[in-house]
């Protein structure tokens, strides 16, 4: 089973490093998993419990483990960005989920376009390193003040 090139190398070293690791993600990253990933969004819930019968379904109880469960979050967050979305909440609660007990809840990234892409310059912010980021935040603060 390949690992999609697109993964983060933090999700791929998780992913290699659980059992049936690399089916998960690639469960996880399917056009069927995704839709369900983003459908919690417009019902208000934490993704990842879209996807929980899936898991359960496929893994077994293997799913039910702290270490699967860690990783299906991570690598959930790492899709939803993909897809154009953000963090609203995190440790939203779960009732009766038969694998997660809490989640994160996503919003649509403003500035995102009709595909789910942030525009250009958030792409270009989210590349910086710190040092760049703080570098860029004293240039704007600069020009700025030199605007009004």
């Amino acid at each position: 089973m390949s690992i999609p090139k697109s993964a983060t190398p933090k999700i791929l070293r998780a992913a290699m490093s659980l059992k049936q690791g690399t089916e998960i993600l690639h469960e996880l990253r399917s056009t069927t998993s995704r839709t369900a990933l983003k459908s919690a969004v417009d019902e208000g819930l934490p993704s990842v419990a879209k996807i929980s019968g899936m898991l359960l379904e496929k893994f077994g109880a293997q799913a039910r483990a702290m270490p699967v469960r860690q990783f299906c979050g991570m690598a959930v967050k790492a899709i939803m960005e993909e897809e154009g979305y953000e963090v609203a909440a995190t440790g939203v609660r779960i009732p009766n989920d038969p694998v997660f007990s809490t989640g994160a809840v996503y919003r649509k990234v403003e500035g995102a376009d009709e595909t789910g892409t942030p525009d250009i310059l958030e792409r270009f912010v989210n590349a910086l390193d710190r040092d760049e980021l703080e570098r860029v935040v004293r240039l704007a603060t600069k020009a700025l003040e030199h605007a009004e």
